[in-house]
């Protein structure tokens, strides 16, 4: 599976929208697809 990304919610003001959770960044889903990537050809 992979995610591919999200759309803000319509009708919420930006300021109003919590923080991201901890694991949830983008930065955090490349990192796991990297994994993934070298744990399915044997590298992790």
């Amino acid at each position: 599976m992979r995610f591919l990304g999200s759309y803000p919610r319509a009708g919420v003001a930006v300021e109003d929208v919590r923080a991201l959770r901890r694991g949830t960044s983008d930065v955090e889903f490349m990192e796991a697809s990297d994994w993934l990537a070298r744990a399915q050809d044997g590298r992790a």
